[in-house]
């Protein structure tokens, strides 16, 4: 928790500099779906779900082709899969972790045709969960959603953060006085297990995102 109050605060300052250092500071918001699944061994029958995925960001020029990006963003992944463990084991279900992830980009131009451009986005992404639970469907009626600290789910030793790399590309348009409108594709790749128990070890969270957003200079 201390880490995310950290990245939190850098956010906010790197945000109000002052003129002129700030002076080509852009900031922005971005809104979109993410497509999620779950990777690794331990994965029964993991299908993709769609999840939203929103927040806001601020990038800062270093050359006239390269900006270093810091963002915060609300985000939902998981999958639906089948349930190894626990009073529901052999139960289809859809997982749902909620993220609020700190991604810090390099934002490297690679075409400008005057109002329009596209660009490399790469870097690391820092996710801190807020939320984790599960929905069982298949035989009978749907149950409504358990949390994942429910002992009948056995999921209870999911991590708080999750460390992943995230890459793709994004097309600008000039809409005039410095605002752009954002298109971004991207793919999150997770590195971190989701937890160190039998259920999802060797398991990492896998993520395909499309944002529309638009951004905009601060300063003078």
């Amino acid at each position: 928790m201390r880490s995310f109050v950290r990245v939190i605060a850098l956010f906010a300052l790197v945000s109000l500099l002052p003129a002129p250092l700030a002076a080509q500071i852009e900031l922005g918001f971005r809104g979109g779906i993410n497509l999620a699944t779950l990777n690794g061994d331990a994965v029964q029958n993991s299908d993709v779900i769609v999840g939203p995925d929103f927040g806001v960001f601020a990038t800062y020029p270093v050359a006239d082709w390269l900006g270093i990006q810091v963002g915060a963003a609300y985000a939902q992944r998981g999958a639906d899969q089948t349930l190894s463990t626990g009073l529901f084991a052999g139960r289809d279900g859809t997982l749902k972790l909620s993220y609020i992830d700190v991604p810090v980009l390099a934002r490297l131009r690679l075409w400008d045709g005057g109002l329009y451009g596209v660009r490399l986005l790469a870097g690391p992404s820092f996710s801190f969960r807020v939320g984790c639970d599960m929905k069982f469907h298949g035989r009978d009626r749907p149950i409504s959603n358990l949390d994942c600290e429910d002992p009948g789910v056995g999921l209870t030793d999911v991590r708080d953060f999750d460390f992943g790399i995230l890459g793709g590309l994004g097309f600008e348009y000039q809409a005039g006085r410095g605002v752009r409108l954002l298109l971004e594709g991207t793919y999150d790749f997770g590195l971190s297990d989701l937890s160190d128990s039998a259920v999802l070890a060797d398991v990492q969270n896998r993520a395909f995102q499309v944002r529309a957003g638009l951004s905009f200079p601060i300063g003078s």
